[in-house]
């Protein structure tokens, strides 16, 4: 417990719920999986203010061609245009989306986002009967999971297998919103 990686985990599938820049660390465990050829289910639940500010589109479109991979996107401003799920990446969501699939609570949830949505997260998933042990959660928060849990997204991205081959990916995409090309996360 403490890293965000699933290699040695045994869990029968892998649901990761990312909230904005928390896509990076999910970028790598879907990378590794699919470099180990691990074919367990997988579900990304990825929220962002606007959709926009989706990191690595066409990858992301890519794998969820694979088989067993489930990719939800949710936008809590979306375009007139969009026909994705709408609102936020929340307990009253997460408790609709998993509600009706208990075989998913056995699961691992790997949970990378705002400290509100990981803490609804939780409180959600423990409510719906997922056991605390099948969370792997961080934040870029250090004071408050520091705290919490006893490590931080730093020491989880230091010890991180394919953070340096993600970082300069990651940066390149969001160089627009440090540039003010596009509205900042709220």
């Amino acid at each position: 417990f403490g890293h965000l990686v699933v290699t040695g985990r045994k869990e029968p599938g892998i649901a990761m719920l990312a909230g904005g820049v928390g896509i990076a660390p999910m970028m790598g465990i879907l990378r590794d999986m699919r470099h180990r050829g691990d074919n367990r289910p997988k579900l990304l639940v990825y929220g962002n203010r606007i959709a926009e500010q989706i990191a690595y589109p066409d990858e992301l479109a890519g794998m969820a061609e694979d088989p067993g991979m489930e990719l939800v996107h949710v936008v809590s401003e979306p375009p007139p245009e969009w026909t994705g799920r709408t609102g936020v990446v929340d307990g009253t969501f997460l408790t609709e989306l998993f509600a009706e699939t208990p075989a998913m609570r056995d699961w691992l949830f790997v949970i990378c986002g705002p400290p509100a949505m990981i803490e609804g997260a939780e409180k959600a998933l423990i409510d719906l009967g997922v056991g605390y042990e099948t969370f792997k959660a961080a934040t870029g928060r250090r004071d408050f999971f520091k705290a919490k849990h006893n490590y931080t997204m730093l020491d989880v991205l230091e010890e991180w297998p394919l953070f340096d081959a993600v970082l300069p990916e990651f940066a390149a995409h969001f160089e627009k919103e440090l540039k003010g090309d596009w509205p900042a996360y709220a």
